[in-house]
């Protein structure tokens, strides 16, 4: 099909890497709507436009899930660096 049809939001998941390790800490102080898992050693960044939810890993690996396309996801994936980006200084 084509990629501007709606998917499952369930079932589409996108992974970006980024070239730096991440401070989830500093991401949280600074950054509203995020949780994060210690012990995992992740963040979840909840975004409202597109509704979506990322897991930013220590590691900088983002992925991203709950959008309902390809257009979606990709941009999600570049506020979410646009956050990291902003919070890490």
């Amino acid at each position: 099909g084509d990629s501007d049809e709606p998917l499952d939001p369930n079932l589409l998941t996108a992974g970006w890497v980024t070239p730096l390790q991440v401070d989830l800490i500093r991401i949280a102080k600074s950054v509203r709507n995020v949780e994060v898992h210690p012990t995992r050693k992740t963040a979840v960044i909840r975004l409202r436009d597109p509704k979506c939810a990322a897991a930013v890993r220590m590691g900088g690996v983002i992925t991203i899930t709950g959008c309902t396309n390809v257009v979606a996801a990709k941009r999600a994936a570049t506020v979410v660096c646009k956050i990291i980006r902003r919070a890490m200084g």
